[in-house]
C-alpha cells in the first residue's frame, strides 16, 4: 500500500511537469502572434524560473525529496496507529477491571441485603427495671407497660398491677396444697419476693383496657414470633430468668376447678424487640436493659414455657 501511494504521487508530479511544459510551449507560441510585450516578458520570466528550478533541484532530486517526505509521513502514521492500539488495549484492560469491580459490588450489595434480612431491631422501646419499680416478681406487668409505651400509651405500673387479678400464694389444707391458676390470675403479689407470677391471658385482659387490638397467640414458633417483630411489633413472650432451665418447683390444686397446676420455676416475661442470626434482642425487665440472648437457648426456653406471646 505504501509503494502504491508513492507511485501515484510520482505520476501526479510527472503530470504536473508535463502541464508546465505545455504551458511554456503555448506562451512561446504567443510570441509569433505578437500578442504583446507583456505576454512575451511573462513567458521569458517563467522560462527563467523553470530553468533555475531544474538546475538547482533536478527532477530526480525533487521526486526523491517528495518520496522522503512521504516516507516520513508514513512512519508518523504507523507510529500514531501503534500508539492508538496501545491506548485502546489500555482502555480495554481498564474496562475489564471496572467490569470486575462492578460485578464484585453487585455481589457485595446482594450479600449485605441478605445479611440485613437476618438482622432486625425496633428502636425507641422503653427500658424498665422491675426491681427499681418495686416489682421483684412483676416482670409481666413491667413488660406490659413497655409494650403499651411503644404505642404511645402512658399508664403507671401501679394502675396495671391494681387491675391485675390476683390469688393468694399456695397454701396447705388437709394435707393438700391449694392455690390459684396462673392462666387466670397472678399467684401472690408482684410487689413481694415470694410471689410466683402469671401467664399471658390475665395480662392480655388488663392490656386490652388500654389497647383494644392487643392479641394473644399460643403455640406459635419462634420464627412466627420474629416475623411479627419484623413488622415493627414488639412482642411479650414467656421465657426464663437469665435463660436458666425452667423446672417444676411446686404443684398444687386449684380448689375451684380441681385443675392440677405445675409451676415452672424461673418463669419470666420479657419483650422481644429484634434479632440477629445468633441472638434474640429483648427489652428485659430483669435488668432494665437491652439484651442479646442466645437464639437456640431462647427458643428452647420459649418452647418449654408453652409458646405464649402478646403483641
Amino acid at each position: 500500500m505504501k509503494h502504491s501511494y508513492i507511485l501515484i504521487m510520482i505520476l501526479g508530479i510527472l503530470a504536473l511537469l508535463l502541464g508546465v511544459t505545455s504551458l511554456h510551449s503555448r506562451l512561446v507560441s504567443l510570441r509569433s502572434f505578437n500578442y504583446g510585450k507583456e505576454i512575451i516578458d511573462l513567458s521569458n520570466e517563467y522560462r527563467r524560473l523553470y530553468d533555475e528550478f531544474s538546475k538547482e533541484y533536478g527532477f530526480e532530486d525533487y521526486i526523491s525529496i517528495r518520496i522522503d517526505d512521504l516516507d516520513s509521513l508514513y512512519s508518523d502514521l504507523i507510529f500514531s496507529i501503534d500508539n492508538l492500539e496501545s491506548y485502546y488495549l489500555g482502555l480495554d484492560k481498564e474496562l475489564k477491571i471496572l467490569d470486575q469491580q462492578y460485578e464484585s459490588l453487585v455481589k457485595e450489595k446482594k450479600l449485605i441485603e441478605e445479611e440485613k434480612k437476618k438482622h432486625f431491631f425496633i428502636d425507641k422501646v422503653m427500658l424498665l427495671n422491675q426491681y427499681d419499680e418495686g416489682l421483684p416478681t412483676g416482670c409481666e406487668s413491667v413488660s406490659l407497660k413497655i409494650l403499651l409505651a411503644y404505642y404511645g400509651i402512658d399508664v403507671s405500673l401501679e394502675e396495671i398491677t391494681s387491675k391485675l387479678r390476683k390469688s393468694e400464694i399456695p397454701y396447705m389444707e388437709d394435707g393438700i396444697l391449694y392455690g390459684g391458676d396462673p392462666d387466670l390470675e397472678f399467684i401472690g403479689d408482684p410487689h413481694q419476693h415470694d410471689a410466683y407470677g402469671v401467664y399471658a391471658k390475665p395480662i392480655l385482659t388488663v392490656g386490652k383496657e388500654y389497647l383494644s387490638n392487643l392479641r394473644y397467640v399460643e403455640n406459635k414458633t419462634l420464627k412466627d414470633i420474629l416475623n411479627i417483630v419484623k413488622d415493627n411489633h414488639p412482642v411479650i413472650v414467656w421465657n426464663s430468668t437469665n435463660m436458666s432451665i425452667p423446672y417444676i418447683s411446686a404443684s398444687w390444686i386449684d380448689k375451684r376447678t380441681g385443675k392440677r397446676i405445675n409451676w415452672l420455676k424461673n418463669e419470666h416475661a420479657l419483650v422481644i424487640i429484634g434479632y440477629t442470626p445468633a441472638s434474640i434482642i429483648v427489652s428485659d425487665p430483669l435488668t432494665g436493659s437491652i439484651r442479646y440472648l442466645d437464639r437456640k437457648i431462647f427458643q428452647s426456653r420459649y418452647d418449654i414455657m408453652g409458646r405464649k406471646a402478646i403483641y
